[in-house]
């Protein structure tokens, strides 16, 4: 990427969550508005603003992103799904989401849902196809393992 694709790259992940200050679901329009908002006071290009938004809009889930900043940034967003402490991290959203009254899933629930989305999913970046995803499909087999023992 370009200096400038990465500072809208940049913009685009401190702002990707904002909008849960306001409201939780479709806190991605919410958070786009906000940067759009933050951009105009600074005089930012429009251009430059669309493509922040664009980004930010694409990590809504599923996610449909149609440029690198996108792809990278919809990556970024789902990093969780690679992590060794997998398990500690999903705790905490069932948790968040309960608490959020999203839905109160028990932890056998959830590893099901997480099993359907982990299946849908897919990461968009060279790098996300080739190192995420084989990271993603060992935490699959330890929800599988931890779900059918």
């Amino acid at each position: 990427m370009s200096p400038d694709e990465l500072n809208c790259l940049a913009v685009a992940a401190i702002f990707h969550d904002v909008g849960y200050v306001k409201q939780y679901d479709d806190h991605e329009k919410v958070s786009a508005e906000m940067v759009r908002e933050f951009l105009l006071r600074l005089n930012v290009d429009e251009e430059i603003i669309s493509q922040v938004e664009r980004a930010i809009l694409a990590t809504k889930v599923p996610q449909y992103p149609k440029d690198l900043i996108s792809m990278a940034l919809c990556d970024a967003d789902l990093m969780h799904l690679i992590h060794r402490n997998y398990f500690e991290r999903i705790d905490k959203m069932r948790l968040e989401w309960k608490l959020s009254g999203r839905s109160d899933l028990s932890e056998k629930e959830f590893h099901q849902q997480s099993i359907e989305f982990f299946g849908k999913h897919h990461y968009h970046t060279k790098y996300g196809m080739e190192i995420l995803t084989s990271r993603k499909n060992h935490n699959l087999d330890r929800i599988k393992a931890r779900l059918f023992v």
